[in-house]
């Protein structure tokens, strides 16, 4: 009796009070309860619905670990990827565990699952060609079923599934590709064919005994024509043909090796036969062209950079091969002297010529892009000359190579250009200091009129300076600015009231009722106020110059429309004179 009491209302015998409790119960604080009656409630209905509240990650997870039937672990991994989508852990989790289970219940507890994305995903991780057949068979989704299909490239489980499908585009995605196996097991075959009579035509080879002059051809276009077959088809072969054809590979490897063999020994005869003459031979080759660049160097009277770097490369490679050929044959010792003298005297004259070198990139493309004519651009180009004309430091006393000369001609006539440039600057900023000390003297007399004047004039003029001549002009009219703009203000201020009164008389002349031609004169009489008013300002076209402008034109249409008719009359009375 006290047990009854005691026991949870969610382990009750009772379904409906189990229910209620399930209801009644948190879903974070009972996450715990929800979990057992997920998993161990008697109703499979129960469960069910415990499983639906059930939003614990951490616990549903500890759930799918220890699942002891794919059909538990599917349910709950339908729920964790309900509450959490994590499709990838939970197939890595599904493959961990399917060991332990056997693969028709694994698979039917798939078929079974709620979440199909997870069921599809899980089903086509297999490569069992068996299982394949079953989802293709049995999968409630077309789309999987055919997925399956294009799965299988085994012809015999193809050929199995088209006597089991039942399904109309099932069947006709098997026939197809059972077509396309046809077709592709004809060319397998072919390849096979193939692939032992070139083994067979390269076991005479390596078995043949007397000397040819084609056996290195021969047994080259036939590795060429075993390079050439589809080994890519062969991926799809039959287990027996896979073994036929590494059987052929390794019998054809092993050909080849003997092949090698043969060609290594005749080829090692004819080479040690003439190696130590060449050898010796080249050694004197080389001596004497180390010989001969040493004169070419010396008597070159106008040596120029390419000349020097062509010498230079020569005796590094000279270098390279003459220690190549030491190591194999020590060299006589006459020609060993002879290029040892050689080379100390050939060194001997590039001591000044490896900054050139070094540097004739950058000079090269400085002289390749002459500068504009344009005072930054020349100021730019020189500036990029005399730094590498210091890194250069060629010595006085040593003639320069012909392109070296004419670089420093190019860049000396560029400077005079430059030069004539600075001229120019220096006269020009002499001017505008004059106009800027009259600018200054204006707005000290507070003449705003010929101030604005003479400022507009300046900032045109201030276009064509340059450089630091430019900035220093810059920099006098920042300091005269603040009295021109000081000077600006009082104009605008002292101004702005007449402007009013001018758009109030013109905004009334429109509603004044007086004759055409005396409208138009007061008109004209307002605009000259207006234009007396704004032609000391730098600026006239502000809110009141729209103002008074819309004002005017409005007044002005009754004289437009009193014109128009006098030029009609005209018209008329010039007919009437041209009938008479």
């Amino acid at each position: 009796m006290l047990k009854r009491f005691l026991t949870p209302k969610w382990k009750h015998q009772d379904l409906a009070i189990r229910q209620q409790a399930l209801i009644d119960l948190n879903q974070e604080a009972d996450a715990e309860i929800i979990a057992k009656m997920a998993t161990d409630d008697p109703s499979v209905k129960l469960r069910n619905l415990a499983l639906e509240k059930l939003n614990h990650q951490q616990i549903l997870q500890s759930l799918i670990d220890t699942a002891k039937t794919p059909s538990d672990w599917c349910r709950l991994a339908a729920r964790l990827n309900q509450v959490n989508p994590q499709i990838d852990k939970l197939i890595e989790n599904f493959n961990q565990q399917k060991t332990n289970w056997d693969n028709d219940e694994s698979f039917n507890a798939l078929m079974a699952c709620k979440d199909h994305q997870l069921t599809n995903q899980l089903l086509m991780e297999t490569c069992n060609p068996r299982s394949l057949i079953k989802i293709a068979t049995s999968a409630k989704s077309i789309e999987l079923r055919l997925q399956a299909v294009s799965e299988i490239n085994d012809f015999d489980s193809l050929h199995q599934l088209s006597k089991v499908a039942t399904s109309k585009q099932v069947l006709q995605a098997v026939r197809l590709k059972l077509t396309m196996a046809k077709e592709e097991q004809k060319q397998i075959d072919n390849i096979l064919n193939e692939a032992e009579r070139l083994s067979n035509s390269i076991k005479k080879l390596s078995q043949q005994t007397y000397l040819d002059t084609q056996y290195e051809i021969k047994v080259k276009l036939l590795v060429e024509k075993w390079q050439q077959l589809d080994q890519a088809l062969l991926e799809n072969a039959a287990l027996s043909q896979k073994q036929l054809i590494s059987e052929l590979d390794k019998a054809f490897q092993s050909s080849l090796d003997e092949c090698q063999k043969i060609i290594t020994r005749y080829q090692k005869e004819i080479d040690e036969a003439e190696k130590k003459q060449q050898i010796l031979d080249q050694q004197n080759n080389l001596c004497s062209q180390l010989v001969d660049l040493t004169e070419q160097m010396k008597e070159l009277s106008t040596p120029s950079v390419e000349a020097f770097q062509s010498v230079k490369d020569a005796l590094i490679q000279i270098n390279t091969s003459w220690q190549q050929m030491q190591e194999e044959v020590q060299a006589e010792q006459k020609v060993n002297r002879l290029f040892s003298s050689s080379q100390k005297r050939l060194e001997s004259y590039f001591s000044y010529w490896e900054s050139l070198v070094e540097l004739q990139p950058e000079l090269e493309q400085l002289f390749s892009e002459k500068p504009a004519n344009e005072f930054d651009a020349h100021y730019s180009w020189i500036k990029s000359w005399q730094q590498l004309e210091r890194k250069l430091n060629w010595p006085k006393d040593t003639g320069k190579p012909e392109n070296l000369n004419q670089w420093i001609e190019s860049a000396q006539d560029i400077q005079s250009e430059h030069n004539k440039m600075i001229a120019a600057q220096k006269k020009k900023s002499g001017y505008i200091n004059n106009k800027l000390r009259l600018l200054q003297k204006h707005c000290k007399e507070r003449n705003l009129i010929a101030a604005n004047k003479l400022s507009n004039y300046i900032g045109q003029q201030l276009k064509g300076t340059k450089g630091d001549f430019r900035a220093s002009l810059e920099k006098r009219i920042e300091n005269i600015q603040p009295e021109l703009d000081e000077l600006r203000d009082w104009h605008s201020f002292a101004t702005s009231p007449k402007k009013n009164g001018l758009c109030d008389a013109m905004e009334a002349l429109i509603n004044d009722e007086i004759e055409p031609l005396d409208k138009a004169k007061k008109v004209r009489e307002l605009q000259q106020q207006w234009r007396e008013l704004i032609s000391s300002e730098a600026n006239a076209d502000d809110e009141l110059w729209e103002r008074f402008k819309q004002a005017s034109d409005t007044a002005y249409l009754p004289c437009l429309e009193y014109y128009a008719e006098k030029d009609k009359v005209r018209a008329e009375n010039l007919k009437k004179q041209i009938t008479i």
